[in-house]
This record gives C-alpha cells, structure tokens and sequence, in this order.
C-alpha cells in the first residue's frame, strides 16, 4: 500500500528481524489481524505507527523511482 499523505500507517516487525514487514496497514487492527494470521510458532512481533518519513515506505519509494528512471533510458 502505497502512501501519499500524511496521515499513519503501521507495520509489522518480526522479532530478530531488522527491517520492518512490506507491507503496510491503514490502521493498528488491520496490522494486528494479518500478524496474527502469518505468525509462526514462537514468534513475536510489534506494530509500529509511521508516517510519510517511514523508513521501508521511503527506500520502497527510493526502489521504484530508480526502476523508472532505467526503465525510461
């Protein structure tokens, strides 16, 4: 889900892992319910709240322009 405004957003973070989950969720419930349904066994994770300066969202961003730009070489 790609994000314009500035309005929050949330993503799930793994535990032992270090970059926050692809995808991202309108609201906490929403993130909650899809953690819920992908976990495994003994694993945890947290729901972080971000805005338009979320890291993943901004190096997505980052990934997709410099495909474009090659694209249009």
């Amino acid at each position: 889900m790609e994000r314009t405004d500035e309005k929050p957003h949330y993503h799930i973070r793994w535990s032992g892992r270090t970059a926050l989950d692809w995808e991202s969720f309108a609201t906490r419930a929403e993130a909650e319910a899809n953690a819920n349904q992908l976990r495994r066994r003994g694993e945890t994770y947290t729901i972080e709240e971000h805005n338009q300066s979320c890291p993943r969202c901004r190096d997505a961003m980052k990934v997709k322009s410099a495909s474009s730009n090659e694209a249009s070489v």
